[in-house]
């Protein structure tokens, strides 16, 4: 059942934004393609609907002030203008560069090209990265709304990409897709209330481990709990609470 929000109640609400994995993602076709214990994480046929942009329009409508042009402009900017690519991000690019020359889709659109060589490059720390197509993307969901990313030529972009690499991501898929409104799970953690979304998410794993801690650490010692927790040293103690 979809529900919707009540702007005038104080209580705690959480938005599900989770895209569903495809419709035609049956266990036939899994073990014709010979996964009976897993689909490699590279696989195309783990690509699910993607939430975070009717979740946005969705948060915005229920309980924004703001149109999603306003909304968007700082995140259009800066894909068209182009920012400046921190160290660690560089680092990190650079090492899953392999991974978008081997795409047949749209690996280009997220590397950089020589002007002496021509070859493709990931980005370097400082150098400034634009991406003209995701800003596109982003002027057609301010303009049309959730209309313009899951009905219109975005969509049919998607779903020809991922059906080229093998997957069985549709039409239907996109367009059925909704947010839901709901009630989060909570717990107390030392006397304060913490609200997580629930599954399908992994909220509740926060949750679990404010639990375990709670359980495991005696508070009323609570100068030898700082002690223990903020100490620096990594002590047998200290990783023994980590892992837990």
């Amino acid at each position: 059942k979809k529900l919707t929000p009540t702007s005038s109640s104080s209580q705690v609400k959480c938005v599900l934004g989770n895209g569903r994995s495809p419709a035609g993602l049956t266990r036939e076709v899994l073990e014709d393609r010979g996964h009976r214990s897993g689909v490699p994480p590279q696989d195309a046929l783990n690509v699910t609907v993607p939430g975070a942009a009717a979740c946005w329009c969705d948060v915005a409508e229920a309980f924004g002030t703001l149109p999603m042009s306003d909304l968007l402009g700082p995140a259009t900017e800066l894909a068209r203008e182009g920012f400046a690519v921190t160290p660690i991000t560089a680092h990190q690019w650079k090492n899953a560069a392999h991974q978008l020359l081997e795409s047949q889709t749209s690996g280009e659109d997220l590397l950089v090209r020589e002007a002496r060589t021509g070859k493709l490059r990931a980005p370097l720390s400082g150098e400034l990265f634009r991406n003209e197509k995701l800003a596109r993307v982003l002027d057609e969901l301010a303009e049309r709304g959730k209309e313009g990313f899951y009905c219109g030529w975005i969509a049919e972009s998607m779903v020809e990409a991922v059906a080229s690499r093998g997957g069985v991501l549709s039409m239907d898929d996109l367009s059925s897709h909704a947010s839901y409104f709901g009630d989060p799970i909570s717990t107390t953690y030392r006397g304060i209330e913490v609200y997580q979304v629930p599954p399908p998410t992994q909220g509740i794993v926060a949750l679990m481990a404010l639990n375990l801690m709670e359980e495991k650490i005696a508070f009323d010692g609570k100068e030898s709990y700082n002690r223990q927790v903020h100490r620096t040293e990594m002590s047998a103690d200290r990783l023994h609470l980590d892992i837990e």
